[in-house]
């Protein structure tokens, strides 16, 4: 069921959501993310005896929506020692640590903690992991991520297989990664990784970014137990489709068939393709004004509570909860002190009154996990709807809140 229709579905109680904890406030469909997560979890398993999907935390990381997902048998991805310790408290079966700068405490934290996979970006990695490894008097996994070079079509700022891009370790590098770490004895390298970027529809680059890992692990000599392609699966915000996994599942299948006699655990990092159809954001109209002939909506939330169309670009679907009838064109603006903070031109929309309530859609992934306190704007409380239960997940911040860590 697509979001448009659960926000029909539950206008009222959306409403009455707003009413009891205002607003702004983002609202999040159990059913949703467990469909949505589900989903993958078919199409993968029709191609894959043996898989883990690791939910990346940076989406979304609150603790209850990440329970759900680990209860539907998903795994962790993370990127940093608090993602790591949410993963943790959440009870993440399995956590992949990945990160293109880890601190040597981080890799501490995560070798101390006994996480399934680290992948390493960097070959100082390889000395602290073993170090600490020996230390804990275990054998710790780790995989690399190669840079296969490869450009994408997306964002400028979500593309990270390039060659001009920070992240993982080159050819050259690779392969000294393997010579080193043969001669540490408290490391287990049994993994390749590659992530290309994220809002990805074409399964080529996949295809592409394997065949070039898969051949350099054979020149290297690494014997590959696990294959981790990461996530970026595109979801269009203006559709609802997203990329055609079954299609690239089936693809990375063949090749690995062909390339390898074991068959490997294969490791999806997906986060949007999972979270971001199932939440909103609820914001309350304060005024309507023209301004030389430009008609503007301006709501109390602010790009520090939703970032995205200031920081991305990006266009999200408005709706106003309990109106239809003649539209009028309209561009939506918020409080914040910058002009970066508009989340829509010239959107047609049921005539709008001071007191209404706007829907955002699809603000599921990197929005409130990527909010701040800008303005020095307390951020917004999270929902949870499960059918007909209301449950809130994070309160509102206060003025104490902006004050706590401030040494007065």
């Amino acid at each position: 069921m697509q979001l448009t229709v659960y926000i029909k579905q539950y206008e009222n109680i959306l409403l009455d959501i707003a009413e009891e904890y205002g607003t702004p406030v983002y609202v999040y469909f159990a059913e949703i993310l467990l469909n949505n997560f589900n989903k993958i979890k078919t199409i993968a398993k029709k191609y894959y005896r043996k898989i883990l999907i690791a939910y990346a935390y940076k989406a979304n990381s609150n603790i209850h929506l990440c329970k759900l997902l680990h209860r539907e048998g998903a795994g962790a991805e993370v990127v940093s020692s608090g993602e790591l310790f949410l993963a943790l408290k959440a009870s993440a079966s399995k956590i992949v640590f990945d990160g293109v700068s880890k601190s040597v405490s981080e890799i501490e934290y995560a070798v101390r903690n006994r996480v399934w996979l680290i992948n390493i970006e960097n070959l100082g990695e390889l000395k602290y992991i073993d170090y600490f490894s020996e230390k804990n008097n275990i054998v710790q996994k780790v995989g690399i991520r190669f840079n296969p070079g490869i450009e994408v079509s997306t964002h400028k700022h979500i593309a990270t297989g390039g060659k001009l891009n920070k992240f993982g370790l080159d050819s050259k590098n690779f392969i000294r990664a393997v010579s080193i770490s043969k001669k540490m004895k408290n490391i287990d390298l049994c993994a390749v990784h590659f992530h290309l970027g994220s809002q990805i529809f074409d399964t080529e680059s996949y295809i592409k970014a394997l065949e070039r890992v898969l051949s350099l692990a054979e020149e290297a000599g690494l014997n590959i137990r696990i294959i981790d392609i990461g996530g970026g699966f595109g979801y269009s915000y203006e559709t609802g489709e997203t990329m055609n996994l079954d299609n690239l599942f089936a693809q990375i299948s063949r090749a690995l068939k062909d390339s390898l006699g074991e068959e490997p655990t294969v490791v999806l990092e997906p986060g949007r393709a999972i979270v971001a159809s199932a939440g909103i954001l609820l914001t309350k109209v304060n005024y309507i004004k023209e301004v030389y002939g430009k008609k503007w909506v301006l709501v109390d939330a602010g790009m520090n509570d939703f970032i995205r169309p200031a920081l991305y670009g990006a266009k999200h679907k408005i709706t106003v909860l309990g109106k239809n009838g003649p539209t009028e064109k309209y561009s939506i603006g918020g409080p914040v002190c910058e002009s970066a903070d508009v989340f829509a031109e010239d959107m047609e929309l049921p005539r709008v009154a001071p007191g209404d309530v706007l829907a955002v859609h699809d603000v599921g992934a990197y929005s409130y996990s990527m909010s701040s306190n800008y303005n020095t704007r307390p951020r917004p409380p999270e929902v949870l709807v499960d059918r007909k239960e209301i449950k809130l997940i994070r309160r509102r911040e206060n003025f104490e809140d902006l004050l706590r860590l401030m040494i007065t």
